[in-house]
């Protein structure tokens, strides 16, 4: 949340920021045991999207925590248990709050 406080910050004075840019800066700020799911992303053949990597980050966390089902996922916008937020029904409603707000 911190890296897209200052990606937001930037992007608003038209300093913009690439995708691989803002993906390696998030990486920086991870702990060793997201090593092997940095690797698996620097080294597949696909480009992952900021949002894709931090799908991944928090389905690792999730599995670092403990927790492997779906139902321990929660969404960043609206706040419920069982999805994350490129799933949330919400995401494409202009007029929502998200919980953060």
């Amino acid at each position: 949340m911190k890296v897209k406080s200052y990606y937001d910050n930037l992007a608003s004075c038209g300093e913009i920021i690439s995708d691989n840019e803002h993906v390696t800066v998030i990486f920086n700020g991870l702990s060793l045991e997201y090593e092997p799911v940095i690797t698996f992303i620097t080294t597949s053949h696909v480009p992952y999207s900021v949002q894709g990597v931090t799908i991944m980050l928090l389905d690792a966390e999730a599995r670092h925590r403990g927790c492997l089902s779906v139902s321990c996922l929660q969404c960043q916008l609206c706040g419920k248990t069982g999805h994350l937020v490129d799933q949330c029904y919400y995401r494409f409603d202009v007029f929502y709050k998200s919980v953060s707000y």
